[in-house]
């Protein structure tokens, strides 16, 4: 049942820096600290339901990585940083063939002016995402959220940045290995033949009560990337993708972009 504690990975780590530098004769040092810095992940955490249930095989392959770390930095008689980061990911597998992973970070900075007596900038972030990867004809499809809110603030308590993103994607996962081969000049030439053909499409709604001619958008864009093995001697590979970003408030600030790339690799 306590089985997970002995797959537990656990990382704690220290650091500090002292920097001196010297600019039009003027001379500064600075103090930089990370402490705490940890990082650890769980292991097997479907193990704690056989507390309630014997017989639990729903979900497996549990993974919980949680990090937190806190920065300082600090240039004498001048000015004082703090940079907090909080961060969890937590993945499984739910009936064999779903594989979900949701996350959450956040992340604080502030910066104390020792020569005015006061806070002069503030800002955080708030980072929510979900993904689901399910079987879809034999290939996966994998559909992404995520969520993320900017705001930051000056000296006078007035917002800097306000700024909301909503992310929606879709991947597409193809893997074919078909068993043939081609005819050249009346004999079969046998092929590895394997096929993997990787695609997303992606919206992206940002929306900003500060400057608003330029943060309020939507972003649509499409890529596809295939990588096709004839042999295990050559490999081709094609990439395409397009993406519009519509400006909601200024029309001319629209803009599209489109490319296309491909290679071929001769082993020898």
């Amino acid at each position: 049942m306590w089985e997970f504690l002995n797959k537990t990975d656990l990382t704690l780590s220290y650091s500090d820096a002292n920097e001196e530098k010297e600019e039009t004769q003027t001379k500064s040092y600075s103090y930089t600290k990370v402490w705490p810095d940890i990082n650890s992940t769980f292991y097997g955490i479907e193990d704690l339901a056989k507390i309630f249930v014997k017989k639990q095989d729903h979900i497996t392959d549990t993974k919980l990585n949680l990090i937190y770390s806190y920065k300082t930095t600090e240039v004498k008689k001048i000015s004082f940083e703090r940079n907090i980061i909080h961060k969890e990911i937590l993945s499984f597998s739910l009936f064999k063939n779903y594989n979900i992973l949701s996350s959450y970070e956040n992340n604080f900075y502030d910066k104390y002016s020792y020569l005015l007596n006061l806070i002069i900038a503030t800002s955080k972030t708030d980072i929510f995402g979900l993904q689901v990867g399910l079987p879809f004809f034999g290939q996966r499809l994998t559909p992404k959220y995520e969520y993320k809110k900017e705001y930051s603030e000056d000296a006078r308590r007035l917002p800097t940045k306000d700024l909301t993103t909503h992310t929606f994607a879709v991947s597409h996962y193809m893997d074919i290995v078909p068993n043939q081969g081609i005819n050249i000049f009346g004999k079969i030439l046998s092929l590895q033949n394997r096929l993997r053909v990787n695609s997303t499409l992606q919206y992206i709604r940002r929306e900003s009560s500060i400057d608003i001619g330029k943060t309020n958008t939507d972003q649509v864009s499409i890529s596809s990337k295939a990588d096709y093995d004839i042999s295990k001697y050559i490999n081709i590979s094609l990439g395409l993708g397009f993406d519009i970003n519509n400006n909601r408030v200024t029309k001319t600030e629209t803009n599209y972009s489109y490319y296309i790339n491909g290679q071929v690799i001769i082993r020898f």
